[in-house]
């Protein structure tokens, strides 16, 4: 017999709305189509940084993609093309080659006109082939330079790379385009942090990274990132070697000579070698010292016998005595619990380490390490540090690293323009999708599940360590 209930042809049973079972998210509830449920409330940084740029214009022009073509097809031109004067067979040969970028001849057997065209476009005030710009430009987003461009061209059978020569001048137009549109991104930044503040007076987190591990790397470089925007303000790339200076030393051997002297005077001026006087060098030495012993003694600081003349003065400072000297009103101030002199003299051996003339030198310049390993990862993505590079390429690197950290990919479209290279459309639907996959990652890295998950894995880590 069947249970089945009869019904109606052309009629269908009703189903149940999905309400939820063990499986899903307790705090979320189940309800019409329209509503909206907030699953991240906690944005990461790359969402509340990039959502300003999100809606703004890409910068983009109807050019075309550049495509690899195989020179031995312009055979087949030959037997499928004619002459447009007198019809007869065309030639198509190769004349000139500079790096990537060639000069083609077409001529006709028959008839004595001849036409030349070139493979790429010109731009600059010297006609520089914007083919040998992009390619050096593309390693450099890669962190690869022109050992890897000279790898690349042999396995892709192209012809050879730009010369030495050429590829420095191209990096000194890199250098001067990407520095242009990382000012103006650190420029916007600035301004956005005041507005955020309501004052010029803001908060930044100084931020410092090495081109090899260690003090004695040649190359560092010190970051100003603001406290409340989250963006590069500041940065600053120094070296401690000149290649120039060094092969000086072989050419000049008599220094008091005039010709080096006239080739002082000349090269002074693009120096990479930071050189920091003997007098700066013992100021800077006595500042971190005496910033040191503020600390000890601020701590120790009573009513009857306040210490506080290594303490910074001025209004808005954080020494509240000095703060209340410079108003003058120093007989309401009233020292808070300060700590024993006897408890403090057992750290004090801590505070004399700190102020050690040894590791006060290493902090010379500025020039010490932090945690910001986010943008430190990013400037050395462009600039590896297992091969040897130049300042100019640590700058190049950090203004890159600057720009993409800021404003994202709109930032490296702003380069290219600077570079007067074409951003076509397939370039910048490639820009947004690598813009949606960075938000989604930064995203999903910022749930709290993934922080959650994260945790509990370094306990695993940590307790089988301990194990062992």
């Amino acid at each position: 017999m069947n249970d089945k209930r009869s019904r109606r042809s052309g009629t269908r049973p009703k189903t149940n709305k999905f309400r939820g079972n063990q499986h899903s998210n307790k705090n979320v509830k189940m309800g019409k189509k329209d509503e909206k449920v907030e699953t991240n409330p906690n944005k990461s940084s790359s969402f509340r940084k990039m959502s300003a740029n999100e809606s703004s214009q890409l910068p983009t022009n109807d050019s075309k993609n550049l495509i690899f073509i195989d020179i031995s097809i312009f055979k087949d031109f030959e037997s499928a093309l004619c002459c447009s004067t007198c019809h007869g067979k065309i030639n198509i040969i190769e004349t000139t080659n500079y790096g990537f970028s060639s000069v083609f001849k077409i001529s006709c057997e028959s008839y004595n006109g001849e036409k030349t065209w070139k493979n790429s476009k010109m731009v600059g005030i010297k006609i520089v082939p914007t083919i040998s710009r992009r390619a050096v430009f593309a390693m450099r987003m890669i962190g690869k330079g022109a050992k890897s461009l000279q790898t690349f061209s042999s396995c892709m059978a192209f012809p050879a790379p730009v010369s030495q020569k050429s590829y420095d001048k191209i990096n000194d137009t890199i250098l001067h385009a990407t520095t242009v549109v990382a000012n103006s991104c650190m420029k916007k930044a600035a301004e956005e942090e005041e507005l955020l503040t309501g004052s010029s007076d803001i908060m930044v987190s100084g931020d410092g990274t090495w081109k090899t591990r260690g003090h004695s790397s040649l190359v560092g470089v010190c970051t100003v990132i603001g406290a409340e925007i989250g963006k590069v303000i500041d940065i600053d790339v120094m070296s401690s070697y000149c290649k120039s200076c060094e092969v000086s030393k072989k050419l000049y051997s008599d220094k008091s000579k005039s010709s080096y002297q006239q080739w002082q005077s000349h090269h002074a001026k693009s120096c990479q070698k930071m050189i920091l006087d003997q007098q700066e060098e013992q100021e800077q030495f006595v500042f971190n010292e005496k910033d040191i012993w503020a600390i000890w003694m601020h701590v120790v600081s009573t009513d009857a016998d306040p210490e506080h003349h290594f303490c910074p003065t001025g209004e808005n400072l954080w020494c509240k005595y000095n703060q209340a000297k410079f108003k003058n009103s120093l007989e309401k101030f009233k020292h808070k619990s300060s700590v024993p002199r006897a408890v403090m003299g057992t750290r004090k051996p801590i505070f004399k380490a700190l102020s050690n003339p040894t590791l006060l030198k290493r902090c010379l310049g500025g020039k010490t390490q932090h945690t910001n390993e986010s943008l430190n990862s990013l400037i050395w993505n462009f600039c590896s540090k297992n091969t040897n590079s130049s300042k100019t390429i640590a700058q190049i690197a950090c203004n890159l690293a600057c720009i993409n950290y800021n404003s994202g990919e709109k930032g490296i479209l702003n380069g290219l323009k600077e570079l007067e290279l074409d951003t076509d459309e397939q370039l910048v639907k490639d820009s947004l999708l690598r813009y949606k996959e960075r938000i989604k990652l930064a995203e999903r890295c910022c749930r709290k599940a993934t922080l959650e998950a994260r945790k509990a894995k370094k306990r695993l880590k940590t307790a089988g360590k301990k194990l062992t």
